[in-house]
């Protein structure tokens, strides 16, 4: 091709995936180096790119569509030690499909929501995967805004924006029905701001399976203003100071459950055999405890995958909205849980 024909006809990514006899996307993968893509699909890929000349222009396709490129991602805490694993997914699946990750911190503030939410209604970002469990008004004000939203680990109330998570009703049960099967009565749970969808979902579970268990009189609930290791011990102080001291806790993360465990031990309190305690997600840092935690595992690093890539498929009009997805959790036992004290050993549930 003579330099007189490239300036007549610039190729494109169609054209490179047309000749290649793949899907834009493959294209785009390939040349974001995708692990997921066989190799040898990839060098035929940049083959046909050097041999044509073509240059994947980020800028020029940008402006030509009149989007950003950029996809926000909301959370309440990036210090949190479970956003690393969402935004690893989301980060990949974003890469591979030629657009980049904006990052912004919610914490629980309604001005700094409205703030980030504002820039998806600027243009400034194309779309936003929500993980704080809460959409900004700015956003919800405007009509056909489900295109270009994703939730990612919980549902949007009063929503129809798609979302990947795990069944938390489901996921709950599982960890709280292990501690009955140990003979455990009296079982707390830790959960976060008393206000937010995740906390909500997991009380309304852990008393549903108390009740059903004939043990309503038997919960605690201890609401702290957060999910991080301090919390959890602030959470564990106020449940010791109390009168009713549990044999059981159930955390909604992990670092609730590492803050509250550390207290329990802190305050004199041998893990399992005094207290025992499950916490949720499974993070890296739960096998490393002593006693090691046992978790609800839940995929963040997939959630955040797939949720990246209903996002951009959502942002294409002319497809089907993307269908919500439920993933599977898994309850992984280790030391941290055991028999309940000889105080209940032997006496009937409910």
């Amino acid at each position: 091709m003579t330099t007189k024909e490239k300036k007549k006809k610039r190729l494109t990514m169609n054209d490179i995936a047309k000749i290649a006899g793949v899907d834009p996307s493959t294209v785009s993968r390939a040349l974001a180096d995708s692990p997921r893509l066989p190799q040898k699909t990839k060098d035929k890929i940049r083959k046909i790119v050097k041999d044509t000349g073509f240059v994947a222009n980020r800028q020029a396709r940008v402006l030509r569509s009149q989007r950003s490129g950029q996809i926000l991602v909301m959370h309440n805490d990036v210090a949190s030690l479970s956003f690393p694993e969402y935004a690893q997914g989301i980060e990949e699946a974003a890469t591979e499909l030629g657009m980049s990750v904006l990052v912004g911190s919610a914490k629980q503030n309604d001005e700094r929501e409205e703030a980030l939410g504002r820039l998806l209604l600027s243009g400034a970002v194309d779309g936003a995967i929500i993980l704080s469990g809460r959409l900004p008004n700015c956003i919800h004000r405007q009509s056909d805004y489900e295109r270009s939203v994703v939730s990612v680990s919980q549902p949007l109330p009063d929503t129809d924006v798609a979302c990947v998570s795990v069944n938390v009703a489901n996921a709950t049960q599982s960890a709280v029905e292990h501690l009955l099967s140990l003979s455990h009565k009296d079982i707390a749970i830790i959960a976060g701001p008393a206000n937010t969808a995740s906390s909500i979902a997991h009380v309304t579970a852990f008393k549903d399976v108390m009740s059903t268990a004939g043990l309503s009189e038997h919960c605690i609930v201890e609401n702290v203003a957060g999910s991080n290791i301090e919390a959890g011990t602030k959470g564990m102080t106020r449940i010791l100071a109390g009168g009713h001291r549990p044999t059981a806790v159930f955390c909604i993360t992990d670092e609730l459950a590492i803050g509250a465990m550390n207290k329990a031990q802190q305050a004199g309190f041998s893990v399992p055999d005094a207290i025992s305690f499950v916490g949720y997600n499974d993070l890296a840092i739960a096998r490393a405890m002593d006693p090691a935690l046992t978790s609800v595992r839940t995929p963040l690093r997939q959630m955040g995958r797939i949720g990246a890539e209903m996002l951009i498929e959502n942002l294409d009009s002319s497809r089907a909205k993307p269908e919500s997805r439920t993933l599977d959790h898994e309850l992984v036992v280790r030391d941290s849980c055991g028999p309940a004290p000889n105080r209940w050993i032997g006496v009937a549930r409910g």
